[in-house]
This record gives structure tokens, sequence and C-alpha cells, in this order.
């Protein structure tokens, strides 16, 4: 059940990922759903995964909040474009493996900026 909660999820915020690159979607909507999809594959959570039931509920409230409130800031037809190319995506692991290092990389120079204004390095 969780396994198929979190493939729905993953399909969810692929759609949404297309809704994010659309030329017609509101600017709000974007910003919304930039941070969700960043939230999203991000490997730092509020709650780590790790921790035995809990470590889901913040992929089980903020991610279908934030979808919530996107779907309300984007026009029906642009969602229902967007659903279709969803559908029609074929998986890449190598969009996966670069996606992962973009975020890895965004994390370093935060971890980097942060420690050097710390003085520690």
């Amino acid at each position: 059940m969780v396994r198929q909660r979190l493939k729905d999820l993953k399909k969810t915020m692929w759609t949404f990922y297309y809704v994010y690159r659309h030329p017609d979607t509101p600017r709000k909507a974007k910003f919304l759903l930039g941070t969700l999809l960043a939230y999203f594959l991000s490997p730092i959570d509020l709650i780590p995964d790790f921790i035995p039931l809990i470590g889901h509920i913040d992929d089980y409230i903020i991610l279908p909040i934030g979808i919530h409130y996107a779907r309300k800031m984007v026009p029906e037809e642009i969602i229902k474009e967007c659903e279709q190319k969803s559908e029609d995506r074929k998986p890449s692991a190598k969009s996966n493996w670069i996606a992962g290092g973009i975020i890895a990389l965004f994390w370093l120079i935060v971890i980097f900026y942060a420690l050097h204004h710390m003085h520690v390095i």
C-alpha cells in the first residue's frame, strides 16, 4: 500500500513537473510547484524517512497539501495536457542520475556556504 502510494505520488510529481514547465502556468503556481518538486527530489526531509511510521508523514502531508493548492492555481486544461505527457513519459535511468546529481550539488553548495559563513571553512 505504501509503495503504491509513493508510486502514485511520483507520477503526480511528474505531471506537475510538466505543469511547471508549461508556458501558460501562472508565476505563483510555478513558484509553489518548484518548491514542491525540489522538496520531493531532495534527499533531505523535515522528518527522515528511516524513522518508522512517522518518516513518511511529511511526504503524505506536505506534498498533497501543496498539490491541492497548485491544482487551484492552474487551469484544468493545462493539468490535463500535462497528465497526458506524464502518462506517455518513458522513465530513464540517466535522467534520474542527472536530477540526483543536480540536487546533491545544490545541497553541497548550501552546506559549503553555511560552513563558510560560520567560519568553519
